[in-house]
């Protein structure tokens, strides 16, 4: 009897019966696992951070801005320039210099230029689920534009602080027209990669070259600082004209702030407003 009770246990019982039998009492102090509870914006935060693991397209957007940085501080320092008893009054002046350095910062070949592009066969499945998809692409702006702008501002941000030594008002005037400058101009990039839309891409070099895309690249960056440097004389000039450094740059924030809101508005009309209707979208 022993034999065909071991028999019948080895061969004839079930494997989960074994396992239940000869399975260790469970402790009685068993923790129990929180389960994490992410809300939907959370969620959507971490997907598109996931999209953005190109090695290629992370030094076109963090690593050329810094070279354009260190080609024009280079000959300042080893001049001995000193900046630390500049006017605060050349706050328009600052705010130029921003902006110019915010347009080579933003091109066609940076996360905003290529960012819906990555999503990839993920579009089209956001697509049917039951949620705002301009509301899925302005959050996805929002994160891209600000990863995009915020290497490029903490170092410019150290870079004037404690090696150029500028007042504060310069540095923060600085800050402001680049960050700007990256927001407005983002979202005409952003629009050519809703525009240009490829998602059967295989590497991402293919999403710089859409539409001549090298070549707008280097187009925007070479307008970028003849128009920076032609605004940027043309604010000296005006401080000597009118004799009075702070109303010349007052005038010139002014008219910088007039063409931003002109731009946003025009961006608004023509990319993001027709976005309310999902059928105009793929």
């Amino acid at each position: 009897m022993l034999l065909l009770a071991v028999g019948v246990v080895t061969y004839l019982m079930p494997s989960y019966f074994r396992e239940v039998i000869y399975a260790p009492k469970p402790s009685a102090k068993k923790k129990e696992t929180r389960i994490k509870h992410r809300s939907l914006p959370s969620v959507m935060v971490r997907h598109h951070l996931s999209t953005l693991q190109s090695a290629t397209l992370l030094v076109q957007t963090y690593l050329m801005p810094l070279f354009y940085v260190a080609i024009f501080i280079t000959p300042v320092l080893t001049s001995g320039v000193s900046f630390t008893q500049l006017s605060s009054d050349y706050f328009g002046v600052a705010l130029v210099a921003g902006a110019m350095f915010g347009g080579l910062s933003c091109t066609a070949n940076t996360f905003v230029g290529v960012g819906v592009s990555l999503e990839r066969s993920d579009l089209i499945f956001i697509k049917s689920l039951p949620i705002n998809l301009k509301g899925f692409l302005v959050q996805k702006y929002l994160v891209l534009v600000s990863l995009q702008a915020s290497v490029p501002a903490l170092a410019y941000l150290v870079i004037s602080l404690f090696v150029l030594k500028l007042p504060l008002v310069l540095t923060l005037a600085f800050l402001v027209g680049m960050l700007a400058v990256i927001f407005l101009q983002g979202q005409w990039f952003y629009r050519r990669d809703v525009r240009l839309l490829d998602l059967k891409w295989q590497d991402v070099t293919q999403l710089f070259n859409r539409r001549y895309g090298q070549w707008l690249t280097m187009v925007s960056v070479f307008v970028t600082l003849i128009v920076g440097m032609l605004v940027f004389a043309a604010t000296l000039y005006l401080g000597q004209l009118l004799n009075n450094v702070f109303l010349a740059n007052s005038l010139v924030t002014l008219f910088l702030l007039a063409i931003g809101i002109i731009n946003q508005f025009i961006i608004y009309r023509l990319f993001w407003d027709p976005l309310s209707n999902q059928s105009s979208f793929l």
